[in-house]
């Protein structure tokens, strides 16, 4: 079984009516209205981006989704607290079953310049077992965003490249760079 197959009912109603779908390795700016932070994406996936302004970036076993609006996140503390309830809330709305921490809640580095806190779960999604992750994130120090994968679990191995090739691509966006400024003449 697939993660398509796995959350069809979440995906269909979360992601219904998207703007934007691509396959084939990329490079993906986020949020789509004044990003701050880019992600690479492998060959062979796809993204997605809803109207609520959520990033779904899938293979066929694997799925990664970059939220934003974290309410009462805006710092480390606020972003620990907030992993198993980001967790919790998901487990609900995907109707993932039997939700178990693996690994709690740690700090870790995306990239040289950004860290993220998170913890792994392991789950069932129709009695398929998978292995769910939260992380929050925040690429300029002030917007926190949050990354889910979701695995299914007999593809775990298959897909860790990948997925952690898009997590570890996360990089800022030089604001700078979008000026439309043509001071290149001094």
């Amino acid at each position: 079984m697939t993660i398509k197959s796995l959350f069809t009912g979440f995906l269909s109603s979360v992601f219904s009516l998207a703007l934007v779908q691509h396959a084939g390795a990329e490079t993906i700016e986020f949020p789509k209205k004044k990003p701050t932070f880019s992600v690479e994406v492998p060959d062979g996936w796809t993204t997605k981006f809803s109207l609520d302004g959520t990033l779904t970036i899938r293979s066929e076993n694997a799925v990664v989704i970059f939220g934003e609006g974290l309410r009462g996140v805006d710092d480390e503390a606020s972003s620990r607290q907030a992993v198993p309830i980001q967790a919790r809330e998901t487990a609900k709305a995907a109707k993932l079953e039997n939700l178990k921490e693996k690994r709690g809640v740690t700090e870790f580095p995306m990239t040289d310049d950004i860290r993220a806190v998170g913890a792994e779960y392991t789950c069932e999604s129709g009695g398929t077992p998978c292995i769910y992750q939260a992380f929050i994130f925040s690429p300029d120090g002030s917007h926190y965003y949050s990354a889910e994968v979701n695995t299914v679990a007999s593809a775990v191995a298959a897909t860790k490249e990948d997925r952690h090739a898009i997590i570890h691509s996360v990089t800022a966006v030089d604001e700078s760079s979008d000026s439309d400024d043509d001071s290149a003449d001094e």
